[in-house]
């Protein structure tokens, strides 16, 4: 079973919310505690038009298991003595979900599935929904690709012209997953002066950027942990792009079998989803 990694970021509402929240109690819960109660849930969401159900099949503690579903309708034919006229017929694909709740870690697993769609495109789309829902108590949950290590610099490396335009767009998380203390310090700031939830850079230069400075390593850095989109562009051409880098993951086709089963394959998964 083969898929993708994803680091939610959580931050913590501060803001009325029209919902009493997830989780019950006037305390602001644990993110272990938040997000075992976002993924136990089972939610029904929109994607690009199209409906798409998720399915919270349970939790050991540590992972929490699910499943992103898509109704599929397609055309068939009845046999040829009944005329080969046309059927209906429509079944349930699904993509696996796994999320690894350990506050240092909060890394999910998303199995690649065409017939269902992108799955990281549709955590995405459902962390959006389960915004929604939480309590001014609760978080924000910000999904983001976890992007493969050393890939941007492997991209501009091979890439013969240069860089001439960096983007970096930061969520301000309370966790800190990669980066330099410089790049943690700056988004501090911008926390403490101005409650900042997201901080968005760019940095243009048609000459060419340089790109061997702390600041720039700094925040790759702090991309690949987890908690913000880079991208970086020659000209009009995108050279690299974190959200089209995700980190594959492969687990034992065990895994999917047992969850079927109602089984938890927590021996099957150790270790594995998490950076």
């Amino acid at each position: 079973m083969k898929g993708n990694l994803l680091r939610l970021s959580l931050t913590e509402r501060h803001e009325l919310k029209l919902f009493d929240g997830l989780v019950k109690g006037n305390n602001r819960p644990t993110r272990a505690k938040f997000l075992q109660t976002a993924f136990g849930k089972d939610w029904q969401f929109i994607y690009r038009d199209k409906e798409y159900t998720y399915i919270g099949s349970g939790s050991d503690g540590i992972y929490v298991y699910g499943a992103i579903g898509k109704r599929i309708v397609k055309q068939h034919f009845s046999p040829p003595e009944e005329g080969l006229r046309p059927i209906a017929v429509d079944y349930w694909e699904k993509s696996v979900f796994i999320l690894n709740i350990d506050e240092n870690q909060q890394v999910a697993f998303i199995e690649q599935n065409n017939e269902v769609g992108t799955g990281v495109a549709l955590v995405s789309a459902l962390v959006s929904h389960i915004n929604r829902y939480a309590g001014s108590n609760e978080y924000k949950i910000d999904s983001f690709v976890l992007p493969k290590k050393n890939g941007f610099w492997e991209a501009v490396a091979e890439y013969p012209d240069p860089i001439t335009e960096l983007s970096f767009s930061y969520v301000v998380p309370n966790m800190f997953f990669g980066g330099s203390d410089a790049t943690r310090k700056s988004l501090n700031k911008y926390k403490e002066r101005n409650n900042a939830k997201n901080v968005d850079i760019k940095i243009r230069n048609p000459d060419g950027i340089m790109l061997n400075d702390d600041d720039v390593r700094s925040s790759v850095a702090y991309v690949e942990g987890g908690a913000g989109v880079a991208k970086a562009k020659s000209g009009k051409h995108i050279v690299y792009s974190s959200d089209d880098n995700a980190e594959s993951l492969a687990l034992p086709d065990e895994v999917k079998d047992m969850l079927d089963a109602g089984k938890t394959p927590k021996d099957d998964i150790d270790g594995k989803i998490k950076r």
